[in-house]
């Protein structure tokens, strides 16, 4: 998927959440990216 795209959709999708969500998620994802970083 292209990198814009996810921005994208990523930014329409947090306009309806409340700040807290927002920021759990973000870190979520994080971690999730970290650790895939490591196993590839």
């Amino acid at each position: 998927m292209e990198l814009g795209a996810l921005r994208r959709w990523r930014d329409e999708f947090a306009v309806g959440l409340p700040a807290q969500v927002r920021q759990t998620v973000k870190l979520e994802l994080l971690r999730m990216s970290q650790s895939g970083g490591r196993g590839s």
